[in-house]
């Protein structure tokens, strides 16, 4: 991947320790990674996900000035193929004890979901 000056961008993949199978899913990453770390995506197959189990993904893009930022995303594998549910807003609200609120959710199928459409 290119920054807006065309100069490279290097991505780095990681995993946090904690999870039963750290070194399957470690492998999985780092065998994606090959020099010269231009790749932003990769992709974990979800047979090495154990279900019940949190993983956190880290990522560090870095450009030619050596300057880097780094972000991670947890993801837990469902046990089951139920839908998911999206509450819009921020996850904490005050309000006075004579306001109203209203709450608006969607929901979805699970990307895992196999069945019939």
């Amino acid at each position: 991947s290119y920054g807006s000056a065309g100069r490279q961008i290097n991505f780095f993949f990681g995993l946090l320790a904690g999870t039963t199978n750290d070194k399957q899913v470690r492998s999985a990453v780092f065998g994606q990674m090959r020099e010269p770390f231009d790749t932003s995506i990769i992709s974990i197959p979800s047979s090495i996900l154990r279900p019940g189990e949190s993983y956190t993904f880290l990522v560090r893009a870095t450009n030619f000035l050596d300057a880097s930022s780094v972000d991670s995303v947890t993801v837990r594998r469902r046990m089951d193929n139920g839908p998911l549910v999206f509450v819009e807003g921020p996850n904490i609200m005050g309000v006075r004890a004579s306001q109203a609120f209203k709450l608006r959710a969607s929901a979805t199928l699970s990307q895992c979901h196999s069945g019939p459409s």
